[in-house]
This record gives C-alpha cells, sequence and structure tokens, in this order.
C-alpha cells in the first residue's frame, strides 16, 4: 500500500537528518518509524485491555523473579 502524508518542514528535516545518520533511505526510515508506531499503539490497547478486565499491573522485575530469570 502506498500512503501519502504531508509533513512539516520541521519533521520533514528531522526525518532526513535521521536518515542520514543510519545510512538509510528517507523512505525505509518512515517506514520503520511508521511500523513501531503501529507495534506500540497495540502495545498501549493490549494494556488498555488488561486494566479494563482489572488484571492487575505489577514491575517486570517481579515477573522476571516469578519466572526465575
Amino acid at each position: 500500500m502506498t500512503i501519502t502524508i504531508e509533513l512539516t518542514p520541521e519533521r520533514e528535516r528531522r526525518l532526513a537528518v535521521l536518515a542520514e545518520k543510519q545510512g538509510r533511505s528517507v523512505d525505509d526510515v518512515a517506514r520503520d518509524l511508521l511500523d513501531d508506531g503501529i507495534d506500540e499503539a497495540d502495545l498501549a490497547d493490549y494494556y488498555r485491555q488488561w486494566k479494563d478486565r482489572g488484571r492487575p499491573s505489577r514491575p517486570a522485575a517481579q515477573l522476571w523473579d516469578e519466572l526465575e530469570l
């Protein structure tokens, strides 16, 4: 799928700088950033569903201890 989005000049500059630093194309960096954003939104949604079901949250360190990691 191809999408077109309009970036502010500042965001366009930041994206170009990031691509240059990574030695990658602007398209590749933008694609990865979009993928990361979708993943983060999915995780936030899963967490919200977890809390809505009344399940408690706990620190990751506690879970690791329980799993003996």
